[in-house]
């Protein structure tokens, strides 16, 4: 099934101005005369790709070498991140009765899902997690190699 997404503003009197016209046309130009369906939800960025490169080829890394120097423990990636997923975001827990049967729900935000304002609040909570060991993680804007003499 086709399905098709298009960034647009609402207007008042409910008139949707979508960013490229000609795009929409190319790209609906199959399904004229065809009954279709319309789903509307509000846009909301997601973490940039800026915001992601520093955290895993920044943040993680800087804990990563952090952890092999004073645990002699070697993580991936993705448990580092899932580490932060649990200690410093911290998962919503939720019970449930399913067929007389308790059911723990984890809810938990993952870092690709966060939008730009989030993230920079997740960062902000990862490094000062950090600090208390003495981990020090720079902030994204920072180029330290035109700081070093």
């Amino acid at each position: 099934m086709l399905e098709l997404l298009f960034k647009a503003k609402m207007e008042s009197n409910n008139k949707i101005i979508f960013y490229s016209d000609e795009f929409v046309l190319k790209n609906t130009a199959s399904l004229i005369g065809k009954d279709i369906f319309v789903s509307i939800k509000e846009f909301k960025p997601k973490r940039s790709i800026k915001q992601n490169n520093w955290y895993y080829g920044v943040a993680i890394p800087i804990i990563q070498a952090f952890i092999l120097d004073t645990q002699g423990e070697k993580y991936t990636k993705e448990e580092i991140n899932q580490y932060h997923l649990n200690n410093v975001i911290k998962p919503e827990l939720e019970t449930k009765a399913i067929f007389n049967k308790v059911c723990i729900i984890y809810n938990i935000k993952s870092t690709s899902k966060m939008s730009t304002v989030e993230f920079m609040e997740f960062k902000e909570s990862i490094q000062d997690f950090w600090a208390q060991y003495e981990v020090i993680i720079p902030d994204p804007d920072i180029d330290y190699n035109k700081t070093k003499k």
